[in-house]
């Protein structure tokens, strides 16, 4: 009989140390979930912007000069 406690004591230790390593996964997943979500929302922000920049530089926005100014002179 001592053989078989021995032999149950194992399995009860093997099973919570797969318990705490199934905790640390959950624990892992949701902490990858969170900065997936963060990276998404940052990802669509910059979208946005780049979508704002975009519609600017076809309307002539863009800071880069204006209609009606001189050329830069000639360089010698």
């Amino acid at each position: 009989m001592k053989n078989r406690q021995h032999g149950e004591g194992d399995a009860d230790k093997r099973i919570d140390e797969l318990e705490l390593r199934i905790t640390f996964q959950e624990d892992q997943i949701d902490s990858l979930q969170r900065a997936l979500f963060e990276q998404s929302q940052a990802a669509d922000q910059l979208a946005m912007r780049l979508d704002s920049l975009v519609a600017m530089v076809r309307l002539g926005q863009g800071g880069g000069g204006h209609e009606g100014e001189e050329p830069p002179p000639p360089h010698y």
